[in-house]
Formats: C-alpha cells, structure tokens, sequence
C-alpha cells in the first residue's frame, strides 16, 4: 500500500526539484497512464490527493 492509503498513488517530495505532490499510475488496456498531482496547483495536500 501507498503513502496514500491508496494503490498506485505515490507521495512525491523532492526538495531538490521543488517538487510535492502524488503520482498516480493507472493500468488500462494493457497501456500504463500516469499523471503528477501537484500540491500548489490544486491548493494544499489534501486536495491534490482528493
């Protein structure tokens, strides 16, 4: 299980990047689709994740 509580979302942060949020990875069709939900875009922890 994730940091998350979730399967497949993963916290991601990296000073060195300035970088905070979760990624999120979704099998479907056999084709891998994954997608970073950053912290400041989405206003806080929380609500990225949500």
């Amino acid at each position: 299980m994730a940091d998350s509580g979730y399967k497949s979302i993963s916290r991601i942060d990296s000073e060195k990047k300035n970088m905070h949020g979760w990624y999120v990875r979704v099998w479907f069709k056999g084709v891998m689709h994954s997608r970073m939900f950053s912290d400041k875009k989405y206003g806080g922890t929380e609500e990225a994740l949500e």
